[in-house]
């Protein structure tokens, strides 16, 4: 997908999946910002005498759902320190000073370097942009390289407790793991929403637990899985109980299965799972399905038979996971 947008405001930053390649400040009279919107189709406002021409380069296959342009008047907060992709983060100028840089900027870090050797894989993607978006309607989404935030994460030092900021950083950690499994492979159908939900939900769980670094900093990360159990018994007491992977018939069915059984309860089958068959088979299965289907789409038996191609190479019977 290659982007090009025309901002009608001078101190507006916009952030897409890919890297700004140019930023041209020009009359909107100019020829190519009218070639960029006769392309698409748009009449010129005729109010809109000048604006500034955003190019992004060209970026890698995506799914439509994890596409993302935001712009407005976004706070902009580089990262100076190493990192294994570039970060930046974007917020409101009113909240700025809620956000503690540094350590978004480590959890993050610390994070592609657990899923790295978890996916046997780089990070997939040229950058890693997080936006706090005001009055988002969820809390956060995995668009690629352009991480999109609830701003109501971004709170003064005197309303924060130690569970919010162990959350914060879980979901951090969550939409990260994105990028590996739902962005880079994506399910063919939302009848395997569950899957890429529950991994990333299992994932930041174990990155925030087997980390010294999270580890020492959150406090019992270790109630995170906790969490997940008693989350998804509540939801199999209910009458809306059904099974984790769950038939879906239309896009509109799809919005129905975000629940604690999609999520925790799903995420509580692959802890069971990465105990029963052992990290090793785990992560070695994990990495011939990653580089097996990079920007391409799956279904949780494409998974299972990396899983069970792993066992066999590492002295174990294939066995039924589903």
């Amino acid at each position: 997908m290659k982007l090009s947008v025309i901002s009608p405001v001078k101190e507006w930053n916009l952030i897409a999946n890919g890297e700004e390649t140019s930023i041209k400040k020009v009359p909107v009279q100019d020829k190519q910002a009218k070639d960029v919107l006769a392309q698409e189709g748009h009449a010129l406002d005729g109010g809109l005498d000048s604006g500034w021409l955003w190019d992004f380069g060209t970026s890698d296959p995506i799914s439509s759902y994890i596409y993302c342009l935001c712009a407005g008047n976004y706070h902009e907060i580089p990262n100076t320190d190493p990192a294994p992709t570039p970060m930046r983060i974007y917020c409101r100028k009113s909240k700025a000073d809620f956000v503690d840089s540094k350590e978004i900027f480590r959890v993050i870090s610390e994070g592609i370097n657990f899923y790295e050797v978890l996916f046997g894989c780089k990070f997939p993607f040229k950058k890693y942009d997080i936006i706090y978006c005001p009055e988002y309607r969820i809390g956060a989404m995995e668009n690629v390289g352009a991480v999109t935030f609830n701003d109501l994460f971004l709170k003064p030092a005197d309303q924060q407790t130690d569970r919010g900021k162990m959350f914060h950083a879980y979901v951090h950690l969550h939409e990260l793991a994105h990028m590996w499994f739902g962005d880079l492979t994506t399910m063919v159908w939302w009848n395997d929403l569950w899957l890429k939900e529950s991994f990333a939900d299992f994932c930041s769980a174990t990155c925030m637990n087997e980390t010294p670094s999270l580890y020492k900093v959150y406090k019992d990360p270790q109630t995170l899985f906790l969490s997940f159990v008693t989350a998804a018994l509540r939801a199999d007491l209910k009458p809306t109980t059904h099974p984790i992977r769950v038939g879906i018939k239309h896009t509109g069915d799809g919005e129905t299965a975000f629940d604690a059984i999609s999520y925790q309860k799903g995420a509580s089958w692959i802890k069971t799972m990465d105990n029963f068959i052992g990290r090793k088979a785990l992560q070695e299965g994990l990495a011939s399905y990653v580089n097996k289907f990079a920007f391409k789409n799956t279904q949780l038996e494409d998974l299972v038979t990396c899983l069970n191609a792993s066992l066999h190479k590492n002295g174990g019977q294939d066995i039924d996971l589903l």
